[in-house]
């Protein structure tokens, strides 16, 4: 089978991961190797011109996110892969193969998916079992966002930072509860697939990319099957929202007999729903909710969680029936 083709252009930003040949120890001396690895970024950085705003270093395998205004993504994966192999075997006195070979990297709309990403990947040691929450993991940049007297020089910290300026606290801790929020179903379930699609974005960026970007293969590439199916979610007008949740108790119970917990439920449904699958910034749900405002949304989507009931889990179905388009 052909490989992929690499999808790129300047201004880029990709989900980067690659895993240890048959699944062995990228680090195999821990901090030492990790710390020659992040000297291998840092010199990337400065050679290819790349940005890298978040990572994860987990002992098989790492994730990064990386924006690219050059457009070179492939040099620049080359470069770090190869190198940070030679001097691993240097180190260790051997030779062969480190890493399991081509890395895998998704495309990723910065609009929408973005923020994700970074919290998809400061979740990493989580998600693992390693660690309590991403606080604690000392291989991942969410210390490096919490903590930056001690973050390496190369990792772009302003620009995640910069979605939390104007709150009631800190833009580091703001980032540090978004990130304890957990990742979306649609992130999860993206990066379980044995195989990526070629995008993470919405319709219409998808479409630009394949008008745009790729219209110099007019013909369909045999290089490219990634392309050939990609399931994207479409923003979902916030309204419709509040009008599939409200017909939904409408619907199994009347509005004025639900009890104090249920109403609760509703609402907390209806918030974690628009800010999903609309994403609606806590402002904006807060007008949408009746004139909350945006810390006490963000609060009441914190300290409460329905996603264990029957009701979250039936409107979640037609929701995501609404939103998923394949292209």
């Amino acid at each position: 089978m052909a490989r992929p083709l690499r999808i790129e252009f300047p201004g880029a930003f990709y989900h980067v991961m690659n895993r240890g040949s048959e699944h062995r120890s990228i680090f195999p001396e821990g901090n030492r190797h990790r710390g020659l690895f992040k000297k291998t970024l840092g010199e990337a950085v400065n050679k290819w011109k790349i940005i890298i705003h978040a990572y994860s270093l987990m002992d098989n395998h790492y994730h990064l996110l990386v924006e690219t205004p050059l457009g070179n993504i492939s040099r620049a994966m080359r470069h770090i892969d190869g190198v940070y192999t030679q001097r691993v075997n240097r180190s260790l006195d051997r030779d062969g193969p480190l890493l399991r070979g081509r890395f895998k990297s998704i495309l990723v709309q910065k609009e929408s998916y973005f923020l994700e990403l970074v919290r998809y990947i400061h979740l990493n040691g989580v998600r693992a079992g390693l660690y309590p929450s991403p606080e604690f993991d000392k291989n991942g940049s969410h210390r490096d966002y919490l903590f930056p007297r001690h973050a390496p020089s190369w990792l772009e910290r302003g620009t995640v930072l910069s979605y939390f300026q104007n709150q009631n606290q800190s833009p580091n801790r703001a980032l540090d509860q978004f990130v304890n929020m957990g990742t979306s179903k649609e992130v999860d379930e993206t990066f379980m697939k044995k195989r990526w699609p070629a995008i993470l974005g919405q319709k219409e960026f998808v479409e630009w990319v394949k008008d745009e970007v790729m219209q110099d293969h007019e013909n369909p590439h045999p290089e490219i099957p990634q392309m050939r199916v990609i399931v994207q979610n479409t923003l979902i007008n916030p309204k419709l929202i509040l009008k599939k949740v409200s017909s939904w108790y409408k619907k199994n119970r009347r509005e004025s007999s639900l009890n104090i917990k249920e109403k609760r439920e509703k609402k907390w449904i209806s918030m974690r729903f628009l800010k999903e699958y609309s994403q609606a910034s806590y402002q904006r749900i807060g007008e949408l909710m009746g004139g909350m405002s945006k810390r006490s949304v963000e609060k009441f989507i914190t300290r409460n969680n329905f996603e264990s009931s029957q009701n979250f889990k039936q409107i979640r179905q037609q929701l995501e029936k609404m939103s998923t388009v394949e292209t």
